[in-house]
């Protein structure tokens, strides 16, 4: 099997921004206790993670949703899907974790608003 790269700081914070630019994204989540985040020198890209599924390292992307009675989630994941497999050569994996609470439009990557 190949030796795979990790995902660059550049390539993870492009994927950062792509995704939370997506309609129906309210922020990245990252996880309960931060556990999902690539880690940098100086810097972590939370909503992010790479892991290894049987053998196969994937890309998790960890969303929270907007309150949006219509908002149609599995589109919205292969929205996001399709945005990562763009710049990244790992299989994508989305988890919309939660629907975000009415006016709650902070990331949770940086803590700024949206």
């Amino acid at each position: 099997m190949p030796i795979v790269e990790p995902i660059s700081p550049e390539a993870a914070f492009q994927i950062k921004e792509r995704v939370l630019a997506i309609p129906g994204v309210s922020k990245l989540h990252r996880g309960q206790f931060g556990e999902v985040a690539l880690l940098y020198p100086g810097k972590r890209i939370s909503g992010l993670q790479l892991y290894r599924q049987a053998g196969v390292r994937r890309l998790r992307i960890a969303v929270v949703a907007e309150n949006d009675l219509f908002l149609n989630l599995p589109e919205l994941a292969q929205k996001i899907r399709l945005a990562a497999a763009e710049i990244t050569p790992f299989p994508v994996d989305v988890e919309i974790v939660d629907i975000a609470e009415p006016g709650d439009l902070a990331d949770t990557a940086t803590g700024h608003p949206r």
